[in-house]
């Protein structure tokens, strides 16, 4: 049985084909089965893949600040006190607190 096989992943893509014995990679950049998953397209809807979409990408992007916001990645509360919930007559207070990814209080350049 012969087959091919394609695996795009989120980092890197790669593929391969069967002869029905052995497994063959296919040389997707720079002699190598690895292909790192970019794709690069210039004001003119030109196309890069691979390291060179990378490094292009980067090239025009130098010096340039990227503001980051925090994001809520979640919500607790604390109940302290006696009584039931929802209970209008109840001692019970409740604390919510938001909860914040790592804070960044600067731009990194990109």
């Amino acid at each position: 049985m012969m087959g091919v096989g394609l695996d795009f992943g989120t980092s890197n893509s790669t593929a391969a084909w069967f002869d029905g014995e052995s497994l063959h990679y296919v040389a997707l950049e720079r002699q190598s089965p690895v292909l790192p998953t970019a794709i690069h397209l210039d004001r003119n809807y030109e196309a890069l893949t691979g390291s060179d979409a990378i490094e292009q990408y980067v090239e025009e992007n130098r010096g340039r600040l990227v503001e980051l916001v925090p994001e809520v990645i979640g919500e607790a509360s604390t109940s302290i006190g006696g009584g039931e919930l929802g209970d209008s007559n109840s001692s019970l207070e409740t604390s919510r607190n938001l909860i914040y990814g790592q804070l960044i209080d600067r731009g990194l350049p990109g």
